[in-house]
Order: structure tokens, then C-alpha cells, then sequence
């Protein structure tokens, strides 16, 4: 993704080949409650450099044998709940 916007909600994210999300120059990706797991483990589930953002709201990061994430070169990864849901948001 390259100065791309997307926003993914009420999803569930799988890959066990690779990463689950990449977001690079400049690029922004919201995911909103969503479920994510199984990446492989060679490469995080998150990844984001060169300016990008990755912003996760009510979503649950799970089995996940590498990284969670990973954020490189001015890139931004924010994670928030609603309080009160911050058992759904691990």
C-alpha cells in the first residue's frame, strides 16, 4: 500500500504465509473490530515503514508466533479500546 487509505471492519485477518498487514509510503490502514491471527514465523503480523500508519480499534492480535509488529522509519501503529472494552482489545 503506497499512500493508499483502507479501512477493513468487522473482519477476521488469517495468514499463516506471511505478514497479515503491510502498509508502506505513507499508506494508512484501519481495522476495526477486527479479529487477527496466524501470521507466519518468519515475519510479524504487522508490519509498517516509510511514514505509514496502522491504526487497530477494538480488534484482537492472537497466535501470533513472530512479532506482533513491527514499525520502522516514521511509521505509526496506534491501538486503542473504548473503556470498558478492554478485554476484547489484547
Amino acid at each position: 500500500m503506497d499512500q493508499a487509505r483502507v479501512t477493513v471492519a468487522r473482519s477476521v485477518l488469517r495468514n499463516a504465509a506471511d505478514n497479515l498487514l503491510v502498509v508502506r509510503g505513507y499508506g494508512h490502514a484501519t481495522l476495526v473490530d477486527c479479529d487477527l491471527s496466524g501470521s507466519s514465523t518468519t515475519h510479524p503480523a504487522l508490519y509498517a515503514e516509510e511514514g505509514g500508519t496502522i491504526v487497530l480499534r477494538q480488534s484482537h492480535l492472537h497466535d501470533v508466533p513472530r512479532d506482533g509488529a513491527q514499525v520502522f522509519d516514521s511509521a505509526v501503529l496506534e491501538v486503542s479500546c473504548h473503556s470498558g472494552e478492554w478485554r476484547r482489545c489484547t
